[in-house]
């Protein structure tokens, strides 16, 4: 009888001891819940504060904004892809006819993956789609104005060069309709530089040479 008792009084401690430890276990085992997607595209509309578009000229008091519309659609929760527009525009009054509305513009294709999501989720930080610190990987091509001689059209825009850049940056909410991204890292480009003189129409030459090219990108943007 006192043995029986003794192995009931024994399992009975048995399972407490494993209720408690699994109570204990549960709230860690939750921070593991795979991260919920509410929208799998987001649209960007974009002013940047510092990039790629900038530019002053004093002497005509010319000054021109990059504007932005972008695309980026999550793949999974840590990978999405993008794409957009980067437009320089012009901001001021027109002094000079010849000065055009539209100073560059940047298309761009990337890809982007957002690390230590779990661990932002553990340490009560700011994660889920779109939302974290990321490593990039950008393609971009750039496209300036230029003037035909004897021709009364303000610009024209022609290929300038492209870029391969290697990017870190982060992206972060503010409030349910805006947000910043911030990223810098370092590309190859592929300029037109001068070559000397061409040995047979005796005119200028220029090729193409890689070039390393630094990234340092503010923007906020307005989002849907």
């Amino acid at each position: 009888m006192n043995t029986s008792l003794s192995l009931v009084t024994t399992l009975f401690a048995t399972t407490l001891s494993l209720s408690a430890l699994a109570q204990t276990a549960a709230p860690e085992s939750q921070t593991t819940v795979p991260l919920a997607s509410t929208r799998k595209t987001l649209i960007k509309l974009g002013l940047g504060v510092v990039g790629r578009g900038y530019a002053f000229n004093g002497f005509n008091d010319r000054f021109y904004v990059p504007l932005s519309l972008e695309l980026e659609h999550q793949l999974n929760e840590r990978f999405s892809v993008y794409g957009g527009v980067n437009g320089s525009f012009r901001v001021t009054s027109n002094q000079d006819y010849y000065t055009p509305f539209v100073n560059r513009v940047v298309g761009l294709l990337g890809g982007r993956y957002y690390y230590n999501q779990q661990r932002r989720v553990q340490e009560g930080k700011a994660a889920g789609p779109f939302v974290g610190n990321y490593l990039a990987l950008q393609a971009s091509s750039d496209f300036v104005p230029y003037s035909l001689p004897y021709s009364y059209q303000k610009s024209n825009l022609r290929y300038s060069y492209s870029t391969l850049s290697a990017l870190w940056g982060m992206q972060r909410r503010l409030g349910r309709f805006l947000l910043y991204d911030v990223n810098a890292g370092l590309g190859v480009s592929n300029p037109s530089s001068f070559n000397g003189f061409d040995s047979v129409n005796g005119g200028p030459s220029y090729k193409r040479k890689p070039k390393l090219r630094p990234e340092l990108n503010v923007r906020f943007s307005l989002v849907h």
